[in-house]
């Protein structure tokens, strides 16, 4: 597994520890790795012996591995998922195609090497960059343009991915806006973090306040992560609210307000007028907007919800932990 020290990574994690079939479970952790393993045990509490750290740098091929030691890797599991990934929102190709793509190449020459192999990658449902209307779980290549390089990047990787010999024992997960568990807590404020704090905060922002938004806690993210891989289920899911489910965006940032005792939520203003005026009191909440704050597509989640079901993996509504993960943010 990679990625254990991201806000999704640790809830899965904490997700396989509780499954009584899975024999053993190997970290790929950076140089610092002991830290970051410091970290989990300190957010998770004591991991068993069946737990193991291998050093490794994902961004480069066979994860920095000498050609024996990689021989040796792609035989001592038949499960891997793959968390790791660069969310920075920029413009920064080189840096987002190093952390979110190379990876996914050594994945695939792992799943060549290994016949019986199958791999559970973290995707985004942002993939689907500035397209507009529904974008179902059997979607990938829209025509889309793309906001920013980690949003081309995590595309590049699903294109690698399927077009792969190994796609058939490839599955993926497309979570929407992903911030801190429904209970509350949570061991990184990673993910949409920023941007739930300037619908929080803000006064003013640019934007459309009918527009949805789409946010998933990420143990729900986990837990059906892991229970589908479990299931051995195969394909692509969207881990979204979807659009009956995901909130007008004036509704979202007053709860988020209201969290944090403010009686309103940030006034919204048309971007066509917002942006020129500079209307706002903060400038870096108008750049969160707009790097962030700009859902097109509507993700489908008919395939999920039907794999899901039977699980006993249900998706909480926002209205009930939404304020939970803006309370987090003050501490």
């Amino acid at each position: 597994m990679t990625g254990a020290a991201s806000l999704v990574g640790a809830e899965v994690l904490r997700e396989l520890l509780r499954q009584r079939d899975v024999e053993s479970i190997c970290l790929l952790m950076p140089a610092d790795g002991a830290k970051t393993m410091a970290r989990l045990i300190g957010y998770l509490g004591p991991m068993p012996e069946s737990v193991t750290m291998m050093s490794c740098d994902l961004r480069m091929p066979r994860f920095g591995q000498s050609s024996r030691s990689w021989d040796e890797l792609g035989t001592l599991f038949d499960l891997g998922i793959h968390c790791a990934q660069r969310e920075v929102v920029d413009q920064n190709a080189e840096r987002a195609r190093e952390e979110n793509v190379q990876p996914v190449e050594s994945w695939i020459d792992l799943l060549d090497r290994n016949p019986v192999l199958r791999l559970h990658h973290l995707s985004t449902a942002f993939i689907g960059g500035s397209r507009r209307g529904l974008l179902t779980e059997f979607d990938l290549d829209c025509g889309q343009q793309f906001h920013n390089a980690w949003e081309r990047s995590k595309f590049a990787a699903e294109v690698a991915l399927r077009q792969s010999a190994a796609s058939g024992r490839v599955t993926i997960y497309r979570p929407s806006h992903t911030l801190g568990c429904s209970s509350g807590e949570s061991f990184d404020l990673g993910g949409a973090f920023p941007l739930l704090a300037t619908l929080a905060a803000a006064s003013l922002l640019p934007g459309d306040g009918r527009a949805r938004i789409d946010f998933v806690p990420a143990d729900y993210v986990a837990s059906a992560m892991v229970s589908l891989a479990c299931a051995g289920a195969t394909g692509t899911f969207q881990l979204a609210c979807g659009w009956e489910e995901s909130l007008p965006v004036r509704t979202a940032a007053a709860l988020a307000a209201k969290a944090q005792g403010r009686s309103r939520g940030p006034r919204m203003f048309p971007r066509a007028v917002a942006w020129p005026l500079r209307l706002g009191s903060n400038s870096l909440a108008f750049t969160t907007a707009r790097d962030l704050l700009h859902q097109g597509p509507v993700f489908d989640t008919f395939l999920s919800d039907r794999a899901l079901q039977p699980l006993g993996i249900a998706r909480p509504a926002p209205q009930s932990w939404l304020a939970s993960s803006v309370r987090r943010l003050g501490t």
